[in-house]
């Protein structure tokens, strides 16, 4: 579970953040209030104020902003790892989305109660959208971008094989998730068999910006072009998520060796997806894996599409 949602790493910091820009938001909404009279509504009995338009919406933009800004730039590509196999953590977020949310409605009547102590503020409708409505969209919003990461580059799209043979072929990126999709990609390539690995391409996310300092996003996206000969398919890609390992072993013409693969297979266990050379592979069997001669490669997720 950790492996997978990460929630002790750049998630969380992501999180927190979101709470610290709700709070300073609603900090701003209630720079430039005016004094109104006297009236009690909730928990509040007291002054009445009047909220400024102008910094009531800048703090709501400001909000909004954030949340678009840390989804398109950071949510999606980090929960993109949730679409692994397991159903445990698809199931989790949510919940994680409503505590969060909890967290953030709390914080929010705190901190109106620091600033305005038992005091009202004035239309009750909008202090009640920014009080309650924030963390419910904060929650909406967070389990929206958990199933847009699912889907994305998840969508299928049928083109017909412009060879004559009228069998259809799947060029999407498709998502390994099910059992099913394993046995689909497994006899779709026929596992494998007489299949050349063409080109690896290698990100693993990590970098060193212009001030010197360390971006550790630790993607380690590995993709593999495999052809074949036989035109139905001709060319796979293999794209591996949160890739664990990889052991390969290369073969060079001075080993007069044969350089093709004669079968290969991917499977899975409740942790990993695997891609293996051997027939026999046990995902849930270490001594496989501790075998010198094995070559596998282990990762969180898995996609592949056909090229040709």
């Amino acid at each position: 579970m950790k492996e997978n949602l990460k929630v002790f790493g750049f998630e969380t910091l992501y999180l927190l953040a979101t709470l610290i820009v709700a709070a300073g938001s609603f900090l701003i909404q209630l720079i430039g209030r005016s004094y109104s009279g006297e009236c009690g509504f909730f928990i509040f009995d007291g002054s009445e104020y009047t909220y400024n338009i102008i910094f009531y919406n800048l703090g709501m933009v400001i909000y909004i902003s954030f949340m678009i800004a840390g989804y398109r730039f950071f949510l999606k590509k980090r929960i993109a790892g949730l679409s692994g196999p397991g159903i445990a953590v698809k199931i989790v977020f949510p919940i994680i989305a409503l505590v969060f949310s909890v967290l953030m409605f709390i914080l929010l009547l705190v901190v109106a109660l620091m600033v305005l102590g038992f005091d009202n503020m004035k239309p009750i409708s909008m202090f009640e959208f920014t009080l309650f409505g924030w963390p419910v969209i904060c929650m909406g919003f967070m389990i929206y971008a958990e199933v847009d990461a699912i889907k994305t580059d998840t969508g299928s799209k049928d083109i017909t094989d412009p060879g004559g043979d009228g069998k259809t072929l799947i060029k999407e990126w498709n998502e390994v998730v099910t059992d099913a999709d394993i046995e689909n990609l497994n006899k779709i390539y026929n596992y494998f068999e007489d299949s050349m690995i063409v080109s690896m391409n290698y990100i693993s996310g990590n970098s060193v910006d212009e001030t010197l300092h360390g971006n550790m996003l630790g993607d380690n996206d590995l993709k593999i072009v495999f052809q074949r000969p036989d035109k139905d398919p001709f060319s796979v890609e293999l794209w591996f998520t949160h890739t664990r390992q990889m052991r390969m072993l290369f073969v060079n013409p001075s080993d007069k060796c044969q350089m093709d693969i004669m079968k290969a297979k991917v499977c899975r266990n409740e942790r990993s997806l695997f891609w293996t050379m051997w027939e026999d592979f046990d995902p849930d069997n270490e001594e496989h894996k501790n075998l010198s001669d094995v070559a596998y490669i282990e990762a969180e997720g898995l996609k592949w599409r056909v090229l040709a």
